[in-house]
């Protein structure tokens, strides 16, 4: 089994993509936010549709997560991981009021390891790493202690 150090790698990698041009997800992602009246979008790259349901309408945006997500499996195995090593792999993207341009967004990742194990990683638009969105970290500690 690879170090589990190396998921701190894998968290790193996959927000860095997800707010590059290379993701696809920009600008689908805040207009199909901005068309449900929401200002930030949580993506769970284990689930099979990694496309919140309230922005599922938005057919470029659907196809770009299910890119990112199979570039994240990728990025997974190129560290010596599998899906099955995980208990979660979360993007929380948001949208702060002065990024008036829907290619912004920042993004925070939260991976954990089977073991329990969590890394978090947070960069803004220009790819700059930044402090994790303090609500972001309790939701994904809450969603680990549910059952």
């Amino acid at each position: 089994m690879t170090s589990e150090k190396r998921l701190s790698s894998v968290c790193h990698s996959i927000a860095h993509h997800a707010v590059s041009a290379l993701s696809y997800l920009h600008p689908h992602l805040r207009q199909a936010c901005r068309a449900a009246g929401e200002y930030s979008a949580q993506i769970d790259l284990l689930s099979p549709n990694p496309c919140p349901e309230n922005l599922r309408g938005n057919q470029p945006l659907q196809i770009a997560l299910m890119s990112l997500q199979e570039r994240f499996a990728q990025i997974l195995q190129s560290e010596g991981f599998s899906l099955d090593e995980l208990q979660k792999a979360l993007l929380f993207f948001e949208f702060p009021a002065e990024y008036k341009d829907d290619y912004c967004s920042n993004c925070h990742a939260a991976l954990q390891a089977s073991s329990g194990k969590e890394f978090l990683h947070a960069v803004n638009c220009m790819g700059a790493s930044i402090v994790p969105n303090p609500s972001f970290k309790r939701d994904c500690r809450k969603s680990a202690a549910a059952p």
